[in-house]
């Protein structure tokens, strides 16, 4: 029993115990945001996929491929004009209950993330990203792009939902 308890503690002080908290969530997003949007080679599908999730099922669609593709350029322009140095997490919240319409099953969770991005000048940025965690993962991202059962067509989506242009 007591070698229970301590192994207990030592988990909940070199981690989180069961599941990773929000905050930490959102911290290693931010990490992996700053790893691509840093990455001097050419980004790819695969690099892409480390911030939008996409199911195994809708890997190799074309059209998915095509729409993360679309939605990386357009959830990123927060980037200030010099590359970031460093972006922090200053907050996650819940959104409102009302703001999240037509949520796939698999996505468990989605929250709002107030980043601040550093360039080498110290010009900061702030900005308000989603942050979705997948059903069954730890792992947390900007947005899913997936295939919505259709009978007659495919039907690419993404959630939250992306508006493009005016």
């Amino acid at each position: 029993m007591l070698y229970l308890v301590l192994q207990i503690k030592l988990h909940s002080r070199s981690g989180e115990l069961l599941s990773p908290t929000p905050q930490s969530q959102a911290e290693d997003l931010a990490t992996r945001i700053k790893t691509l949007v840093t990455s001097s080679s050419e980004r790819t599908y695969g690099d892409l996929r480390k911030i939008i999730y996409v199911r195994s099922s809708d890997v190799n669609d074309s059209d998915v491929e095509e729409l993360v593709e679309d939605s990386v350029f357009a959830l990123l322009p927060f980037v200030p004009a010099g590359t970031p140095t460093q972006i922090t997490v200053a907050g996650v919240t819940e959104p409102k209950q009302w703001i999240i319409t037509d949520k796939p099953s698999f996505v468990d969770k989605i929250y709002s993330v107030t980043y601040v991005c550093t360039t080498a000048d110290s010009t900061k940025t702030v900005v308000d990203l989603p942050m979705i965690t997948i059903t069954g993962t730890t792992t947390s991202y900007l947005l899913t792009v997936y295939i919505e059962g259709t009978d007659d067509a495919t039907n690419v989506d993404t959630y939250p939902h992306i508006s493009f242009g005016p």
